[in-house]
């Protein structure tokens, strides 16, 4: 048996039209390429506008495309497709049934986006040149809770939708600075009924009563410095490696991916907590991590002899 398995990863596709006709000779060679490896990989930051139609739930920032930019991303050489990110949900529930329908269609190696919660946490596994591959899909928001899978309890129906891994920013401020934030809003009289409401229509977050305090949509947390920090939701952190585990096990070659929006103010600083979420991925087992999000390129990490890929930037992007 060849063991050499070769895969190619490419920065975002944020596609809006069929690019199949640029006769650009550097295009050609950049297709060549991935039509040579035995997997190609990118991440389809987008949504389909098909047969059960949709609701745009965003601005300036939506975008939707036709079915035929996954026949151009077929043609140019591949065959695996991250739909976890921020623009999977810019027609509802209605595009996310599309989009799966359009992909499925053409049968893409694809994560990160379901019908239902259990369905969009598990790995999605193909059989590629005799090898097993393995894809699970993350993403990180921010977004609102609605944009994101659930399964159907008694109360209400499942909601097709994007594989969370939930993830709280945090303003980081000392001790003084705390006091006086606690201080306003008790003076104020800020409620956590005032809470629920301006969390509306999210639940609000789940507290630190001791370290933190929210006001409208922010969280100030205590710390002996200013920044930004981020909290990671152990629950999903928990299901998505579990995920990562069971692919293992199955001697699947797995790959990671999270896409995000949590950035340093420095777009090209790596976030301490993304290489942390990178190194759990690889001890659960996946043979590599890559990630989307910032539209710059960011460091490559060898950990454990695995890849990680922090920001693969953009490969297509019709803005």
């Amino acid at each position: 048996m060849n063991d050499r398995f070769t895969l190619a990863v490419t920065g975002q596709s944020l596609i809006k039209h069929d690019i199949r006709d640029i006769p650009a000779p550097a295009f050609r060679e950049v297709q060549s390429l991935l039509r040579q490896a035995d997997l190609s990989f990118t991440n389809f930051e987008g949504t389909i506008l098909g047969r059960h139609g949709g609701w745009p739930l965003k601005g300036s920032f939506f975008g939707c495309s036709d079915p035929a930019v996954l026949d151009a991303l077929g043609a140019i050489g591949f065959q695996a497709l991250s739909l976890s990110n921020n623009h999977a949900f810019d027609l509802g529930p209605s595009g996310v049934l599309s989009t799966l329908e359009e992909v499925e269609k053409r049968g893409f190696l694809h994560a990160g986006l379901g019908r239902n919660a259990q369905e969009v946490s598990r790995a999605s596994i193909a059989t590629i040149n005799q090898r097993r591959i393995a894809l699970v899909a993350m993403d990180g928001g921010p977004g609102p809770d609605f944009m994101y899978a659930a399964d159907a309890d008694e109360n209400r129906p499942e909601r097709p939708g994007v594989n969370r891994l939930r993830l709280s920013q945090l303003l980081e401020v000392d001790d003084v600075a705390f006091e006086q934030i606690r201080a306003v809003r008790d003076k104020i009289g800020y409620t956590a009924i005032d809470l629920a409401n301006d969390s509306q229509p999210d639940d609000p977050p789940r507290l630190d009563p001791q370290a933190e305090v929210a006001i409208a949509r922010c969280v100030f947390k205590r710390s002996d410095r200013y920044g930004r920090g981020v909290r990671i939701d152990e629950v999903d952190m928990a299901r998505n490696l579990a995920a990562i585990a069971s692919a293992a096990r199955d001697e699947a070659l797995v790959i990671a991916y999270l896409h995000h929006h949590h950035w340093a103010s420095d777009w090209y600083q790596l976030p301490e907590w993304v290489s942390g979420v990178a190194k759990r991925c690889i001890d659960a087992g996946a043979s590599m991590f890559v990630s989307h999000g910032a539209p710059v390129l960011q460091p490559v990490e060898i950990y454990r002899g695995r890849p990680i890929f922090y920001s693969l930037g953009n490969f297509i992007f019709h803005v």
